[in-house]
């Protein structure tokens, strides 16, 4: 799980050198309250993060050596682990957050995208009372495999305040990290507990089991999204624009040329060509079919892109 600095809080500049103390207390705090969760203790930031001002000439750095900031505090932020640019050591990310864009009150936000994007926590100095919500709206642009632009409302887990971790996020925190798994034959083993709206494909078995073990968590991320849904879709056809990750339908080509290979027998004894997947970043990807729906999907693929258009 991962914490992610929204830069936006950075731009309000505190009026004094008091109030910039006041504000960096407030987000140690923050990230403490995370850390007792058992939040790993790094944060990822924009590039030169300390460099950034907290006040009038008075930047992270000054703050760092200011005598009438407590030895405890600065210990504590120079032990901090910090990660810039925001996706470094995300490869697997870094495909979808080039596709997509994400605004907040007008603004574009990279941190708030990179939070939702790796299903993280964004963290803010409480500079604005735009930083008061434990919850942040946003839209999201995504540029689909046919050149169109899908555009949806979004929701940011968010936190300024310790309070937005202890009374809205605790409990998030802690099933996500109790749902981690180790590899791929676990995912598999927990799969009818975890996401008992989705329906294995019988295909699907022996590639879950081999999927490499750095991806079994982006895996397990996509999943979630597709059996949180499942869970809010109580009528009516399937909503692609609702789908609170990254997913887009089959382009034409593909369909028509690759077809066969994304074909498979669903549990209900029928053959379908699945078109709907979850993009994981470059290259996997979740194949999934509405069709059992409402609250329910069947998931036919997992692994590897299959051939499509690009390839050779």
């Amino acid at each position: 799980m991962d914490l992610v600095l929204n830069e936006l809080s950075m731009d309000a500049l505190a009026p004094s050198r008091e109030e910039a103390r006041n504000r960096v207390r407030t987000f140690l705090e923050t990230l403490r309250s995370a850390f007792k969760y058992g939040v790993p203790r790094q944060l990822r930031t924009k590039e030169a993060f300390k460099d950034s001002l907290l006040a009038e000439k008075y930047s992270w750095w000054t703050w760092m050596n200011d005598p009438d900031v407590g030895k405890e505090e600065k210990q504590y932020l120079k032990a901090l682990a910090t990660r810039a640019p925001f996706l470094d050591g995300l490869p697997d990310a870094q495909e979808f957050a080039d596709d997509c864009e994400l605004f907040f009150d007008h603004h574009k936000a990279e941190g708030l995208k990179v939070a939702y994007l790796v299903d993280g926590l964004s963290v803010s100095l409480l500079s604005s009372s735009l930083w008061k919500s434990p919850s942040l709206p946003a839209t999201l642009r995504e540029l689909q495999e046919n050149g169109s632009i899908l555009e949806r409302k979004v929701n940011i887990r968010h936190a300024s305040l310790a309070c937005h971790v202890e009374n809205e996020h605790s409990h998030w925190i802690v099933s996500n990290l109790k749902e981690s798994v180790a590899n791929g034959a676990e995912l598999l083993e927990r799969f009818p507990t975890c996401f008992p709206s989705l329906a294995l494909c019988d295909a699907v078995h022996e590639h879950m089991r081999n999927l490499p073990v750095h991806i079994v968590p982006t895996f397990f991320r996509g999943l979630r999204c597709l059996e949180e849904y499942c869970q809010s879709w109580k009528s009516g056809g399937f909503n692609l624009a609702d789908l609170g990750c990254r997913s887009t339908s089959e382009g034409q080509t593909a369909k028509v040329k690759y077809g066969i290979e994304r074909t498979y027998l669903c549990p209900d004894g029928i053959k379908r060509t699945f078109t709907y997947h979850v993009k994981l970043g470059n290259p996997w990807r979740i194949y999934y079919d509405p069709a059992p729906g409402p609250g329910k999907m069947y998931i036919g693929f997992v692994g590897r892109h299959p051939r499509n258009k690009h390839d050779k």
